[in-house]
């Protein structure tokens, strides 16, 4: 049992072992740097509770993201614990009148894999690199090595989000640190940040600045990418869907958001996050699933062309009607898939807010020249909830949740900012009439080089152009779901 799960943390295709080596690296790379340059720097080489506090806290961030970084390439996702039929499927399996191409019906009956010569399960896909059908397969992971589905995927999660957070962490420590060591904002600091080793070969760093701008570099492309694949996963999650499935269309098999997610994460889904050794098996055994009103939606996909296979019935005269709502549909959804963009963008605006405001009450523990949040951040971050409304009635075309968004972004939204930038326009004024740099230092708080107070006045800028479009594109969807709603 041993050997073999030390053969599973090998991948069969070699050439993965090197992204797998290089996240080892960065680990080894980011723990040294933080436990033995950032921290006595910090605490000047005093060992004092806060230390050990850090050192404890790191240690845990490692344990959790090596343990869910093993588990995930040691657990076994395949078909090949499970007996599948090789001639016929099982018997209960239930069939749809309609074309047998269909990539809906296919993906809902049990299917016959070539490869494997065998018939696999609904949602299970062969993957061409592991060699083998995966339960409810989400997507092959090259930086693991390893295909992502039914029995990993809470490991997989779980590893993403202790690397983003670990990210976090390291950055809130060294920020500073690196601040003063490699400079005041300047075109050499951009240079340094973006392309590190060019500026090495050309004397604009030594060594250790080196090793610190690739660092730096690193951690922040790295977070945004990790943060983009824990909002992928989310939305995956909370529509019950896999990869394959979204980019397909097909939403069988949402239930809902509890169900949804116990599916992945099982029932202790709220302990997971605090050690990868907690107990939490998913729902069911990964070759039965709950549908979701699922005849319904196979039949309205089937009578959308009048020469296809139709269910009883329907002749197919009302085709141009159903174009005609189709074309509507289609509108719709190019509407609501901008909408869910600046709902997005709405939440990257208000985890910089909530960065502040941390940064600033952690500041005990580390020195940081962060400056002190103001009451309407903490009114503006109250409308991150009318955000959320907006993205479930989205997946749900639920308007009462549309209109609380409507609403909630108005007032606490808009409403919040606008009240801001005018109250502080007298600052603003003040501020243009300064004439030389140094007034500019003496009078105002700087960041980087630059006015925190035009910083601010950038950010309600964008803010603001975000809540402008997205009660646009809501007015527009509310007018066009209300007929409906009343018809019904």
């Amino acid at each position: 049992m041993v050997s073999r799960k030390v053969r599973l943390l090998i991948p069969r295709d070699r050439g993965e072992l090197v992204p797998i080596f290089f996240i080892l690296f960065l680990i080894c790379i980011y723990t040294i740097f933080e436990l033995f340059v950032i921290l006595p720097s910090i605490y000047h080489n005093i060992f004092t509770y806060k230390e050990i506090l850090h050192l404890i806290f790191g240690l845990y961030i490692i344990y959790n993201l090596l343990g869910n970084m093993i588990l995930c390439m040691i657990t076994d996702t395949s078909t090949d614990t499970i007996i599948c039929p090789v001639l016929l499927p099982p018997p209960n399996v239930k069939h749809v009148v309609g074309d047998s191409n269909s990539s809906v019906i296919n993906h809902y009956n049990w299917h016959y894999c070539h490869p494997c010569e065998v018939n696999v399960p609904p949602r299970a896909q062969h993957c061409h690199l592991c060699k083998k059908c995966i339960l409810k397969r989400e997507h092959h992971c090259s930086f693991l090595g390893r295909c992502i589905g039914y029995r990993n995927i809470r490991y997989y999660i779980c590893f993403i989000f202790w690397a983003w957070f670990g990210l976090i962490y390291c950055n809130a420590l060294h920020f500073d640190y690196t601040y003063e060591l490699v400079g005041k904002f300047s075109y050499k600091v951009i240079i340094a940040c973006v392309f590190p080793f060019g500026a090495w070969l050309f004397g604009l760093l030594d060594h250790f600045s080196l090793l610190l701008s690739f660092i730096c570099s690193t951690s922040v492309v790295m977070n945004l990418y990790l943060m983009f694949l824990l909002f992928k996963q989310f939305f995956l999650i909370y529509n019950g869907q896999t990869s394959y499935e979204s980019v397909k269309n097909i939403k069988i098999y949402s239930m809902n958001t509890k169900s949804n997610i116990e599916h992945v994460f099982g029932k202790n889904w709220h302990l997971i996050l605090f050690s990868p050794l907690i107990s939490s098996t998913p729902l069911g055994d990964g070759m039965t699933f709950d549908i979701y009103n699922g005849d319904t939606k196979k039949k309205n996909e089937l009578t959308m062309n009048p020469n296809s296979s139709r269910v009883e019935g329907t002749d197919g005269s009302d085709f141009i009607y159903r174009e005609r709502v189709a074309g509507h549909y289609q509108i719709s959804t190019k509407i609501k898939s901008r909408l869910r963009l600046l709902i997005y963008l709405h939440f990257l605006l208000a985890l910089i807010i909530i960065v502040q405001i941390l940064l600033y009450h952690i500041r005990s523990f580390f020195p940081s020249s962060v400056t002190k949040p103001h009451i309407w951040e903490y009114l503006w971050l109250i409308s991150i909830f009318a955000s959320i409304c907006g993205l479930c009635s989205l997946s749900r075309n639920n308007l009462l949740l549309l209109k609380l968004f409507f609403r909630g972004v108005i007032i606490f939204g808009l409403g919040t900012i606008l009240s801001t930038i005018i109250i502080n326009l007298t600052d603003l004024f003040a501020y243009s009439k300064l004439k030389t740099k140094q007034q500019h230092e003496q009078q105002q708080q700087m960041f980087f080089g630059l006015p925190v107070l035009v910083l601010w006045y950038i950010f309600l800028a964008i803010t603001v152009q975000v809540h402008s479009y997205s009660l646009y594109l809501a007015n527009t969807l509310i007018k066009s779901w209300q007929p409906r709603q009343r018809q019904q």
